[in-house]
């Protein structure tokens, strides 16, 4: 929490010295968010009915795409290019659909 602290005041300074408030939050509630997915695929891994179905696989692919869009989209951001926000948004809706 410390962290997103730092961030959002990095954040709140004039437009052309930090990034856009509303890239930052995105950033780091999806990455949060995606720590939840994973924690929530782990437990389900530990189950044995899941062990002998195989039923995390597609979840844990899931999730993986995401943290792979979320890292293009932290890297985009940070480069001040275009950032890919429908990619990260289309991932994430992939792994809540894969998940739940």
């Amino acid at each position: 929490m410390d962290e997103l602290h730092v961030e959002i005041a990095r954040a709140a300074e004039p437009a052309d010295t930090g990034p856009r408030l509303g890239d930052l939050l995105l950033t780091r509630t999806t990455a949060l968010e995606l720590s939840g997915w994973r924690l929530r695929v782990d437990a389900a891994r530990a189950r044995p009915e899941s062990l002998e179905q195989g039923t995390t696989a597609p979840a844990e692919e899931h999730v993986e795409a995401a943290s792979r869009a979320l890292a293009d989209y932290e890297r985009a951001r940070l480069a001040s290019t275009e950032v890919p926000r429908a990619d990260l948004e289309r991932a994430m809706a992939a792994v809540r659909g894969a998940v739940d």
